[in-house]
Parts: structure tokens; sequence; C-alpha cells
């Protein structure tokens, strides 16, 4: 039987159409945090360091496999806290090179609230703007992500559109991928719990696939939630994730503070 292999590029996409209305976390009071990783993200023997300002922003950070430094990436930001900048100060595939990850520009209201972002990762582009809503208590944000290609003389770009809704009042977010040449539908639920953090996604196809979608790189699912354990200052201190009515442990936490 065949199947259909799903590649997620969590990484490029949460951090791209997310970015222009979400805040980032910040982390008050905390100067480092130190990341165990299981299954579903680097697995056993990955770890990293995240390095924070006063402000609670993460202006560094170092991955490793074991007591082997992996990479170290540096990240700027504006006044308003919105990412800027992004270097890759350091990849063992490619030692000795310092390489620029991502550029981030914004357009900004009169409220201070960020209605337009662009991205460029690369030959990428992804350009995030927030349009009008005719639904009350929420935002409505179109994404446009354009792939450079660039081969002899010839330039080539894919545009892919996405409609991202937020509906503030019960903080749940839903994300419209459509295939602008097949016209295939991918609708992603995202829910909150009351402090903010992810709950639970849920993806529904339309039409539904001929055959099941296959995910690689660890447990996951099209209907996936989410547990937390918090230490004692109210910070999360493991993370799990329940696919198929099955519990898998993801990330473990500690801090230390400034």
């Amino acid at each position: 039987m065949r199947k259909i292999i799903a590649l997620l590029l969590l990484l490029v996409y949460t951090t791209s159409y997310c970015q222009i209305h979400r805040q980032y976390e910040l982390m008050p009071g905390v100067k480092v945090r130190k990341t165990k990783e299981f299954s579903g993200t680097g697995g056993r023997g990955y770890w990293n360091l995240k390095y924070y300002d006063q402000k609670g922003r993460m202006i560094l950070q170092e991955k490793y496999r074991k007591r082997i430094l992996m990479s170290r990436n540096a990240y700027e930001y504006n006044v308003q806290n919105d990412e800027v900048l992004s270097v890759s100060l350091y990849d063992i595939n490619y030692p000795g090179k310092v390489d620029t990850i991502s550029v981030e520009t914004y357009e900004y209201d009169e409220s201070g609230q960020a209605i337009l972002n662009k991205s460029t990762i690369g030959k990428t582009v992804i350009t995030t703007r927030k349009t009008a809503s005719s639904l009350p208590n929420m935002s409505e944000y179109h994404v446009i992500s354009e792939h450079y290609w660039q081969e002899k003389d010839i330039i080539t770009y894919d545009t892919t559109t996405f409609h991202v809704i937020l509906n503030n009042k019960n903080f749940i977010e839903k994300k419209i991928r459509r295939n602008r040449v097949s016209g295939e539908k991918e609708i992603t639920d995202f829910e909150y719990f009351d402090n903010g953090k992810l709950k639970r996604t849920k993806v529904t196809r339309i039409p539904v696939p001929e055959y099941p979608v296959v995910y690689t790189g660890g447990p996951r699912g099209d209907d996936m939630s989410y547990k937390y354990k918090y230490n004692k200052k109210g910070r999360v201190k493991k993370l799990y994730t329940i696919v198929e009515g099955k519990k898998y442990k993801l990330e473990e936490y500690t801090y230390k503070e400034w």
C-alpha cells in the first residue's frame, strides 16, 4: 500500500506565520534554561541551552549531542520585542562559517500592533499581512511563502497561501492551507490552556486522503494533545504529548535565574 509521507517544516512555518500575531515566550527572571530532549524532539542524548536577557528574550541558543556542540545561534529584537535577526555563529556541518539565518522586518499600526511581517530565510521570503475580518474578536492573517531557485539565468518561485484566524476571546487558532493547484485544503485547529500553553492540535484534510498520512521524526499525528508539569514557581518542568492514546515525554527543563 502506498503511503503519503508528511515531512513537516514546523520550524519555518511556526516561526513565520505565528510571529506577527503572538508574543515570544518571554522568560522574565531567567538567565539560562536547559532543555533535555526525548522522543519527538532530538532524542536521548540531545539537549540545549537558551540564554535570556533581563527582559526575558532569548538572545543565544546552543544545541548539543551529548558533550558535542552542534550549533550556536544568536538573536536580536526591536523595541516591540519582535525578533529582527537570527545568526548562526557555529554549525558543526560548516565550522568556521558565520551566516544569517533570517532577517525580519515589520510594519505596525497606530496602536503598535504588527500588521505586516516579512521574513527572509535564504532564498525564501514569507510575507504575513493582517487583513480585515468580518467576525468579532477575531483577526485574520494572510501568509504568502515564495521560494526562489536560480538556475543559470532563470528564477522561479512558488506561492503557498495561508489564512490564519485567531479568536482572541477563546484563544483558539485556525490555520487553513490551500493548495493553489489541486484545490486541496488542510485545516489545523490549535487549542490552548488558560495560561497560553498549547493544549491540542487537530488536522482536518479536505478531501480525505485516499491513504493515511504517515509522520516521521517522532510521535506525531493529526490529533495531538499536550500535558505539562510545573515547578514551584509555575515554570514548565516537563512536557508530554499524547498521540493515539499513548503518552510520550518530549522535554525536561531546568532554570538558572538572574
